[in-house]
């Protein structure tokens, strides 16, 4: 219901904004003004509590009536999709971003990285948080995003490390280069983004944190390495009372890392897009009525 009512805002701009490669901002209107954008936050700290099967099915729903609107908040949704799971599972870490997504209404953007030991983002050390430097293509929705959520290798002179960063789109040193132009996707604002000694604060750092499950491993885990995480205790376990929510193991059958919570969102998105164009070829059929045999005239 609450995606029917954003697209029926954003639906009326869609095709204009396409044809102009504006932003759809009518819909991002709406997701904020609806709280579209904290349905996956759980509903423990704040949110709607919702699944990846809800939000795909609604993301396919609203790409009916505006496929760059869709597109756009999937990347906000598959990021809160994937901190929330990471919650449940024990890590600490995300808790208080998830918190703020559900207090603040924040909105996320966000790029992919090929390489995690190569973000394409650098950042150093600064009293209060890091300063971040460096760029990211294809961050959907970013010209009606507060924060854009990537990796960042942080260098103090002595050490390198990766960390989560999410990096203020109000800053100045934040520039959204307006050089996207995909047919049929042009209102979705999947722009590149440059950030030059941008401050992000300590409170915009995620460190992950362990999490009980195999699922805390990429492909390089081994079994050893696997059973050690499953059997760990909870983050902030102690005396055999772990804080947050209860951790749990889960199998080479349930393993939800976070690329394959974003392909479904994302896939569901292009669903949805197929769906409408299906209905509306039907429609013009329709419309025409039936046709007369000429083949022998």
């Amino acid at each position: 219901a609450m995606v029917r009512q954003i697209g029926a805002a954003a639906a009326p701009h869609a095709a204009r904004h396409d044809r102009e490669a504006s932003f759809v901002t009518e819909g991002y209107g709406a997701i904020r003004e609806h709280g579209y954008g904290v349905i996956a936050v759980p509903r423990e700290l704040g949110g709607g509590g919702h699944g990846l099967a809800t939000v795909c099915r609604a993301q396919s729903i609203l790409a009916r009536y505006c496929v760059n609107t869709s597109l756009a908040i999937a990347m906000h949704q598959h990021n809160v999709l994937a901190l929330a799971w990471r919650w449940r599972l024990g890590d600490p870490a995300v808790e208080q971003t998830l918190r703020r997504i559900a207090h603040e209404g924040l909105i996320l953007s966000s790029s992919g990285s090929a390489d995690p030991a190569h973000p394409g983002v650098t950042a150093t050390p600064v009293e209060g948080g890091l300063l971040v430097t460096g760029g990211k293509r294809f961050c959907s929705g970013v010209p009606g995003a507060d924060l854009v959520l990537t990796m960042a290798r942080v260098d103090d002179g002595t050490s390198q490390r990766t960390t989560t960063v999410l990096v203020p789109t109000s800053d100045p040193g934040t520039e959204v280069v307006p050089d996207w132009d995909a047919m049929g996707m042009r209102g979705s604002g999947s722009n590149p983004v440059s950030f030059s000694e941008v401050f992000v604060p300590e409170a915009n750092i995620i460190d992950f944190g362990p999490i009980r499950g195999r699922a805390g491993l990429g492909r390089s885990g081994t079994r050893r390495q696997a059973a050690a995480v499953a059997d760990a205790p909870a983050p902030g376990a102690a005396d055999g009372q772990a804080s947050g929510p209860p951790a749990r193991r889960i199998t080479d059958g349930h393993r939800l890392p976070g690329l394959q919570i974003a392909l479904a969102v994302i896939a569901s998105v292009y669903l949805g897009a197929a769906g409408g164009m299906r209905d509306r070829a039907l429609r013009m059929t329709a419309a025409r009525g039936p046709e007369v045999d000429r083949s022998d005239h």
